[in-house]
């Protein structure tokens, strides 16, 4: 299995948090995915808070604890990354987060 890994710090005065996002990634013979694949056989994915395996719905209500708005990507982006994002599919979007993100 091939994972990719996705770690976030998120600044809290009493002291930050680290939520970590392991996906899973099941390969296929012919190394190809289709648009009929399920999630199933995609593969899966593990969530952590501070090292801790959570679930999904946990890191999404500390999210909402700390007014963070997961679906609003323009919330935590520059304003000058804000108008590219429109324009792009789902793996454009991890590629223009990433650049944003690691510059």
């Amino acid at each position: 299995e091939n994972r990719g890994v996705i770690e976030i710090e998120l600044y809290r005065e009493a002291g930050n948090i680290t939520v970590t996002r392991i996906i899973y990634v099941k390969s296929k013979p012919n190394n190809r995915d289709t648009e009929k694949d399920t999630d199933k056989e995609r593969g899966t994915s593990e969530w952590r808070i501070n090292g801790q395996i959570k679930t999904q719905k946990q890191v999404r209500e500390l999210l909402k604890s700390m007014h963070i708005q997961v679906g609003n990507l323009c919330q935590m982006l520059p304003q000058d990354r804000v108008g590219d994002f429109s324009k792009k599919d789902e793996a454009g979007l991890l590629e223009e987060t990433a650049r944003s993100v690691y510059g």
